[in-house]
């Protein structure tokens, strides 16, 4: 089962329990306000170039867009979030000098896409997905 903290729960609990577990849920991390924001900066990406990864494995009914920043001012807000920043920086820093997001992404599954095969997301080492 996977932990799950309120927003407002000790930092190093959560990052105590991410190291752990391999994952946390953090309940109502930003606010509705944050996450519309966000959602309405990125829909015009998502309805120009969000099908360019469509294929018989991610899918003809997904939309997928990276470099988040790029396409938000507000999304920052997240990343900078105390919360992520302490978690990122519990699993991260014993092993480097400087944490630095490498890239971000954000799927939109729309209605009716069909389950993917069964498979195993790889990362590269030292990384945290939130």
């Amino acid at each position: 089962m996977i932990p799950t903290f309120a927003a407002g729960h000790d930092r190093q609990d959560i990052s105590n329990a991410l190291i752990h577990h391999g994952a946390v849920i953090v309940e109502s991390l930003l606010e509705s306000r944050i996450i519309d924001a966000i959602s309405d900066d990125l829909r015009p990406a998502f309805d120009h170039q969000g099908h360019v990864f469509e294929n018989d494995f991610n899918g003809y009914s997904t939309r997928r867009l990276g470099a988040l920043a790029g396409h938000s001012e507000t999304f920052g807000t997240m990343l900078a979030n105390p919360v992520v920043v302490a978690a990122a920086e519990a699993v991260l820093k014993p092993n480097c000098e400087v944490v630095q997001v490498g890239s971000t992404s954000a799927i939109e599954i729309l209605p009716g896409e069909k389950e993917q095969v069964l498979h195993r997301d790889y990362l590269s080492s030292g990384s945290i997905v939130f």
